[in-house]
C-alpha cells in the first residue's frame, strides 16, 4: 500500500471529517488523517494523511498556518463567523484605513485569546463546539499563541480583508474579535481560506473532483 500525503483544497460546507472519508472511499484505504480541522465555512489547504504517513501527524501538526480572512465591523456572533446566532448587532465606530494600519503592530503583539465555545478545542475529552451545541456550560481556557505575519489586503469599512500567518492554535474567528475590540468595536468573520501550511501550498492542492484511486502522492513514504 502507498504511503504519503495529499493537499486538498477543502470546499466550503464540508467538515475535515467529510474530506477524509472521501478521500478514504476514493483511494481506498483505511488508516488515513489530516493535519488540522478546517471550519465548515472555511476553504482552503487540508493536508491528508495516509497509512505509513499518518505517523507524521503531531509533528505537521506544530507547523505555522497562512489564512487569508474577510471581516466586518459592527457584528458579533456566537461562533464568530456567519453560521451563528447574531449576539450583537450595531453601528460600528468609524476606523479609517490609515487607523487601521497604525495598528498593525499592535495587532501582531496579541500573545494570548480565549477560542470560540463553537471550535473543535477538547474539553474533558470532548469536541468544545458539541458541548456548546447542546446547550453546556463550560469555560475554554485561555492560550497563547503568536501572530508571525500580518497584512491589511483591502479595506472598505466596515469590512477589512488580511492576511495572517499564525502558529498552531490560532482561531482565526477570535483574532477577528481581537482585531475590533482594539477599535471598539465588534466584529465577525465573513469568509476565510487557509493557504498554507508550513512551506505546503494551497497553489500546489487538488480539488475534491481530482480524487481517483490511480492519483499520485504529494510524497511517498
Amino acid at each position: 500500500m502507498k504511503s504519503g500525503y495529499l493537499l486538498i483544497n477543502k470546499p466550503k460546507d464540508w467538515t475535515s471529517f467529510d474530506v477524509v472519508k472521501k478521500v478514504r472511499g476514493a483511494l481506498k484505504i483505511k488508516k488515513i488523517g489530516h493535519t488540522g480541522t478546517l471550519d465548515p465555512f472555511a476553504t482552503g489547504l487540508l493536508i491528508v494523511l495516509i497509512n505509513k504517513a499518518t505517523k507524521l501527524n503531531e509533528s505537521m501538526m506544530m507547523l505555522d498556518k497562512e489564512y487569508i480572512a474577510l471581516s466586518k465591523f459592527g457584528i458579533l456572533t456566537d461562533t464568530g463567523d456567519m453560521t451563528g446566532n447574531i449576539v450583537k448587532e450595531e453601528e460600528p465606530k468609524i476606523v479609517s484605513k490609515e487607523d487601521f494600519e497604525e495598528m498593525i503592530p499592535q495587532i501582531l503583539m496579541i500573545n494570548k485569546q480565549v477560542p470560540s465555545k463553537f471550535s473543535a478545542i477538547k474539553i474533558n475529552g470532548k469536541q468544545a463546539y458539541k458541548l456548546a451545541r447542546a446547550g453546556k456550560e463550560f469555560d475554554v481556557p485561555e492560550r497563547e499563541i503568536k501572530i508571525k505575519e500580518f497584512e491589511l489586503l483591502e479595506y472598505e469599512f466596515p469590512y477589512f480583508k488580511w492576511r495572517a500567518v499564525v502558529t498552531k492554535g490560532t482561531y482565526i474567528r477570535t483574532l477577528t474579535e481581537q482585531i475590533a475590540e482594539m477599535f471598539g468595536n465588534v466584529a465577525v468573520t465573513t469568509e476565510l481560506e487557509r493557504t498554507k501550511i508550513g512551506e505546503f501550498h494551497l497553489k500546489n492542492s487538488i480539488g475534491i473532483a481530482d480524487l481517483r484511486e490511480d492519483i499520485e502522492f504529494y510524497c511517498e513514504l
